[in-house]
């Protein structure tokens, strides 16, 4: 293994361990963790080629994830929506059983970051940078739990986007919000490539407007190297339906991780 390929695993393994505390760090105003300049990005009435929606449709030469799994590069960086389809009877929302995969799963590439998209439960639109359009149901809350997250990853105007339209927040965060610009990331694009999606998720609670979801995202190796035995690192966010789509819960309990696991048993997989 040569020097960046142990940087690369490195560091994903490094944005599992510690995503919930450098995403928050901004969201509870902690100004010392946040080094570079607050720069503002093109709002959404006015997309900038390169930084954002560029209104272009279609795909680019796909490329392939640390597995071997197919990624899809759009022409557009902030994604594009494929062709719906009923699903068909299937598991939602049952205690006694975990949902049924979404049908057509692929991963796409946007800002850099991978995100999920289906035939069956969306998201079914682009709108300014967002994804939109999941279906009512854990499917739905499921790909739009991770898409969501990574979009709030990405700094600047498109994570003041997604944190005022598509998650569900406090008086003291919407006035921060209006009053501050998000500072940029700061992140490579080997860093942001360094994340892979989730094997699989499962549905710890689940009812018609709230769901509460765990991931696992297999670990590549730790401190000591590449691991012999598989291993998965668990994910947990709670996600509300509110105003005809699903929004992440932004308290302190979601997006919490350190949950491992050495099995995808009780866990819906999916096959990209």
């Amino acid at each position: 293994m040569n020097s960046k390929q142990k940087w690369l695993i490195g560091a994903a393994v490094l944005l599992v361990l510690v995503l919930t505390a450098t995403a928050f760090a901004w969201f509870a105003g902690n100004d010392s963790t946040t080094t570079s300049t607050p720069t503002t990005a093109p709002t959404t009435s006015a997309p900038v080629a390169g930084q954002g929606n560029n209104g272009e449709s279609g795909f680019a030469t796909p490329t392939a994830d640390t597995f071997g799994r197919k990624i899809y590069v759009p022409n557009n960086p902030a994604g594009q929506p494929l062709p719906q389809h009923d699903p068909g009877p299937r598991v939602e929302c049952d205690p006694g059983q975990q949902p049924t995969a979404q049908g057509g799963m692929t991963i796409q590439r946007n800002f850099d970051m991978v995100m999920l998209y289906s035939e069956t439960d969306g998201p079914t639109r682009i709108d300014g940078d967002l994804a939109r359009g999941y279906s009512h149901s854990p499917q739905g809350a499921a790909l739009a739990a991770w898409n969501i997250w990574h979009r709030m990853r990405e700094g600047g105007d498109v994570t003041k986007q997604v944190l005022l339209e598509q998650t569900v927040h406090d008086a003291d965060l919407q006035k921060k919000l209006e009053s501050e610009p998000v500072p940029e990331s700061g992140r490579t694009v080997e860093q942001k490539r360094s994340m892979t999606v989730p094997d699989g998720f499962r549905v710890l609670s689940c009812d018609d407007d709230f769901v509460v979801l765990e991931y696992a995202v297999r670990q590549i190796a730790d401190e000591n190297g590449a691991l012999r035995e598989p291993r998965w690192i668990g994910m947990q966010w709670s996600m509300l339906w509110r105003d005809g789509d699903w929004k992440m819960q932004t308290a302190n309990d979601s997006g919490k991780s350190g949950a491992v696991h050495t099995t995808l048993d009780g866990f819906t997989t999916w096959q990209f």
